[in-house]
């Protein structure tokens, strides 16, 4: 059956032809979804804002904590003993200059020009790694995320960038992560629909206002997610009740 998109139209305007199509069965014990509960007098019907909830935010909510988690375990070096390694580093790769400096006169020595080169480019590596590390020795005072990345500047071979795309990568995700806790604690669950049988009106309330209607005022629109049911809304903007 078609359904029109006009907004609010009476429920009782479709219940014909509802009725002959759709046989409904609601079973006493277990009550399957979207059916929360059933009673002699009122049944509750879950809506789908249960469902993005539950199947949607809560396990996107999951997911990015976990991330999250795993980045913030691995994160970048710990700045507090950074000036310690760096110093060790230092003297490291000055012995290794010493060494390859004299292999390079050995091999200067000897005539062999490729064997020199090759040590010479072992120096010239080394020492631009003493460079970087001195970044850090040279700093007075902590070491900051800025220290490092001009240590990772001094280093080159694209460190730094490697090191800008993590930091933009690692605060997105932290971002995100953030929002969805904040949607999640901030935003309060909806309330279910309830239809009271005996009273002939369903009501359900959302932020602090109540919305009800009488069975046969009841309206039915369709959008892109399905059926929904339209109920008149208390509004603080001005008194009375609007469509919502």
């Amino acid at each position: 059956m078609q359904l029109s998109m006009f907004r609010g139209t009476p429920f009782a305007y479709y219940w014909p032809a509802l009725r002959k199509e759709v046989k409904i069965a609601i079973e006493k014990e277990d009550p399957k979804e979207p059916i929360s509960s059933v009673s002699d007098d009122v049944l509750t019907l879950r809506t789908g804002s249960h469902l993005r909830r539950n199947f949607v935010l809560i396990p996107l909510l999951i997911m990015f904590t976990v991330f999250s988690a795993i980045m913030m375990v691995n994160a970048p070096p710990r700045f507090s003993y950074s000036k310690e390694h760096a110093a060790d580093m230092v003297e490291y790769h000055k012995e290794r200059v010493a060494t390859y400096t004299k292999y390079a006169k050995e091999a200067q020595q000897n005539g062999n020009i490729k064997e020199y080169n090759y040590y010479q480019s072992f120096i010239q590596r080394n020492l631009k790694k003493i460079q970087g590390y001195k970044v850090y020795t040279d700093k007075e005072g902590s070491i900051t995320i800025f220290t490092h990345m001009k240590a990772l500047a001094t280093f080159g071979n694209g460190k730094l960038k490697e090191f800008i795309l993590y930091i933009a990568v690692f605060g997105g995700l932290y971002g995100v992560t953030l929002f969805f806790w904040a949607f999640f604690l901030l935003k309060p669950r909806d309330a279910e629909v309830y239809f009271d049988r005996r009273k002939q009106i369903v009501y359900s309330w959302r932020a602090g206002r109540v919305g009800a209607a009488a069975f046969d005022k009841v309206g039915l629109m369709t959008n892109n997610t399905g059926l929904c049911i339209v109920l008149n809304f208390e509004t603080k903007k001005r008194d009375g009740y609007v469509v919502k």
